[in-house]
């Protein structure tokens, strides 16, 4: 019988921690307050037993009414924690629109030039997926000739404070070279630590819109010049035509 009863308590306890799969934070952590509640007073039930046994008419009707107001407390505080879950929740989509979908890619480079954080749309551009950009130097992703540039206005930003803009060429995680547009600025993060942060663009088209312009704008400049060697070997030819068909008169000697 006692090996009966104690198996029995033990499932009892058991089943007192068994948790909802699924919910919301607060559900689970209100439901698991309450099966852990249940657990210590089943523990204790013999010392309540006695405890209310020796207990006046009087004492239970106060502590009833004490335990009354302190479950109306648990269940405004529950109110006011689960609307802080709400927000909390608002935020963090707020968050994920404003950061993670942004437009352009957002990128955190440490002292050590690890890239710290990324949102999505830099795992993007660089064509990586973020948990695999996240702790790779910075400078993986800047092709080698233009590893001077970076490495020009980071020491100059660290020097001055001064943000910067600047282009150079980047490279996805296939090896595919690219344009691309930083603005970079220097912070302290919570630890005291400096950190660079970068936002990126790729400006590959406007690049390639930019050298389609210059090659444009060359070939005018060339048959500009053509034309203008054509015009004045035309003139020549006819004012030595001119001179040849209507000779200058012989003046007469005195």
């Amino acid at each position: 019988m006692n090996g009966r009863d104690n198996s029995d308590d033990q499932n009892d306890g058991d089943d007192a921690y068994l948790v909802p799969s699924s919910g919301n934070n607060v559900d689970y952590a209100n439901v698991l307050q309450r099966q852990r509640a249940e657990a210590c007073l089943r523990q204790n039930a013999a010392l309540y037993s006695d405890e209310i046994t020796n207990l006046s008419e009087v004492d239970i009707r106060h502590l009833l009414h004490e335990l009354r107001v302190h479950q109306i407390e648990l269940e405004m505080q529950n109110d006011e924690l689960r609307e802080s879950q709400i927000a909390l929740d608002a935020a963090r989509e707020r968050y994920f629109e404003l950061y993670d979908l942004a437009p352009i890619g957002y990128c955190v480079v440490n002292e050590q030039g690890l890239i710290w954080q990324a949102n999505l749309t830099a795992g993007n551009l660089f064509g990586i997926a973020r948990n695999v950009l996240l702790n790779q130097a910075f400078t993986r992703r800047i092709f080698r000739e233009d590893q001077d540039v970076y490495y020009r206005h980071r020491k100059r930003i660290m020097d001055d404070g001064e943000s910067r803009t600047f282009e150079l060429r980047m490279l996805k995680g296939d090896g595919m070279q690219f344009w691309g547009d930083v603005t970079m600025t220097i912070a302290d993060n919570a630890e005291g630590q400096s950190e660079l942060r970068m936002m990126l663009s790729d400006i590959s088209e406007r690049k390639q819109a930019d050298a389609e312009r210059e090659q444009i704008k060359k070939m005018l400049l060339d048959k500009n010049a053509e034309l203008e060697q054509a015009v004045a070997r035309q003139f020549s030819t006819s004012v030595g035509s001119d001179n040849r068909n209507h000779p200058k008169p012989e003046q007469e000697t005195p």
